[in-house]
């Protein structure tokens, strides 16, 4: 069984709780079910995120450059624009961890 993980260096990110507050301030400014649950979607598995990782060292540099891209967003962008959900997209078919138990895993990158 593979135990190995890639990930990023996230330290000039949001927090955790910073990142979960703006998806949940632009979920309220919709009543289109469809897209707040794109929304959570996106928030479940932002790679900006301390516990979300990869399965591959090409979708973890992918997920970076979507980290950088939703870090250089401004809050207004971030609440008017379809990118914070549609970010998804980009890593179709990837492999995203959200680790729950760093102990049980070594990281590769």
């Amino acid at each position: 069984m593979n135990n190995q993980v890639y990930g990023f260096s996230k330290n000039e990110f949001l927090s955790d709780l910073e990142i979960e507050k703006l998806y949940e301030k632009k979920a309220e400014g919709t009543n289109d079910k469809s897209i707040q649950d794109k929304i959570f979607s996106a928030l479940m598995f932002d790679p900006r995120k301390s516990d979300i990782n990869f399965g591959s060292e090409a979708n973890a540099n992918k997920a970076e450059a979507i980290a950088h891209k939703l870090h250089e967003m401004t809050t207004d962008e971030f609440l008017t624009s379809d990118y914070p959900y549609k970010w998804l997209d980009e890593l179709a078919g990837a492999h995203i961890y959200k680790v729950v138990n760093p102990k049980a895993i070594t990281k590769a990158g």
